[in-house]
């Protein structure tokens, strides 16, 4: 009975031991209180953005291997606002999640509250795959976030532009000053993107 219980609650932190023929060889959770054990050095940006826990899987197929990171966010919100925050130059997936980046060994994409990350050497195809196969266990929840109904109206470098709520990530990308001027913490959101030789800054 405990046993599923617990399952219900790491649900889908607890993905399958087989997906498309890659083994699960290892699985631990972290939270915020022991982010710092994986993610060294960089755990404050996951912790700004309100991660509640992070999977980490590592599946796979003879001496081949994909490592997975799935993070389990607040709200979709969060997980959006991770993703902005790591893409870079790849090339969009559009049939995966809400929005997905490929770049070298390494895919990212979004989906409800639900951040994720794939890194391998086996091509762009099998992680592709992989992924699609990770998004069928990710439960889709409305995008109940203002700043949505904004992008598609700002002529911005969709790649670059960083989306955030808090002076933590403000202040990562472009630093002001640690108290909380803009009032995120009563549900301000923001825009940061570099603009012609300066930056641009938008607030909701």
């Amino acid at each position: 009975m405990v046993f599923c219980i617990l399952l219900e609650i790491l649900a889908p932190l607890n993905l399958p031991e087989n997906i498309l023929g890659w083994m699960k060889e290892d699985f631990k959770i972290y939270n915020k209180k022991n982010i710092y054990d994986y993610i060294n050095g960089a755990g404050e940006v996951y912790i700004s953005y309100n991660f509640k826990n992070l999977g980490v899987y590592n599946y796979k197929k003879g001496k081949k291997e994909i490592l997975l990171d799935l993070f389990e966010m607040e709200e979709p919100k969060y997980a959006y606002g991770l993703f902005t925050h790591l893409r870079g130059n790849g090339e969009e997936v559009s049939s995966l999640g809400e929005e997905a980046e490929i770049f070298g060994g390494w895919l990212i994409f979004w989906k409800g509250k639900y951040f994720v990350s794939l890194n391998s050497k086996e091509g762009r195809e099998i992680l592709i795959n992989f992924g699609v196969e990770i998004e069928k266990y990710l439960e889709k929840k409305d995008k109940n976030f203002k700043i949505l109904n904004f992008i598609k109206e700002l002529k911005l470098d969709k790649k670059s532009f960083k989306y955030f709520f808090n002076m933590n990530i403000l202040n990562y990308n472009y630093y002001l000053i640690n108290e909380d001027i803009f009032y995120f913490g009563k549900g301000t959101e923001g825009i940061f993107s570099p603009y012609r030789d300066g930056f641009i800054l938008l607030l909701l």
